[in-house]
């Protein structure tokens, strides 16, 4: 879901799926909120290209401070029922060409939702996959991704960074 500064839509859901779609010439000027912002038992975000996201903010030094996407996770936990609940999130092909921002923004921010009833988890989580990342500016602490999943497992693979 996409929203402006100040405030950043959340959308929580059993099942979040964005897919196939085309992302261009977006400014988020002095932004302090993601841009996108997710959080769900399933999580996808595959098949889509983000190109020149806030271009114009960076030739006219407008700078925003929040990240393109949040994505929120839980560890594994026992619901009221006292069946296990794991959430899984998937990047999967996705291509971000051309993003600006500043300390603390980033591409990327993946964030801990602690729960009661937390359980340790067994398998990955977090499977960023088969995706490009390019022309990514960022200034000071800002770096292309904050990963704050305590124990929650992630892996990278088949990805570029350029």
């Amino acid at each position: 879901m996409l929203a402006s500064a100040p405030n950043s839509a959340v959308y929580m859901a059993n099942n979040v799926v964005v897919k196939s779609n085309s992302f261009s010439n977006i400014d988020c000027y002095w932004c302090n909120a993601a841009m996108i912002k997710v959080q769900g038992v399933y999580v996808e975000i595959s098949s889509s290209t983000f190109t020149s996201i806030n271009n114009d903010a960076y030739t006219l030094n407008q700078d925003p401070t929040a990240a393109l996407i949040n994505v929120r996770i839980r560890l594994p936990y026992s619901d009221s029922g006292g069946s296990t609940v794991t959430e899984n999130n998937f990047i999967d092909s996705i291509a971000i060409t051309g993003y600006y921002s500043v300390n603390p923004g980033r591409v990327i921010d993946f964030d801990n939702d602690p729960m009661v009833n937390e359980l340790n988890p067994s398998s990955d989580q977090i499977t960023l996959r088969s995706s490009s990342f390019n022309d990514i500016k960022t200034t000071g602490r800002g770096a292309f991704s904050r990963v704050n999943i305590r124990t929650i497992r992630m892996s990278i693979e088949s990805t570029s960074f350029t």
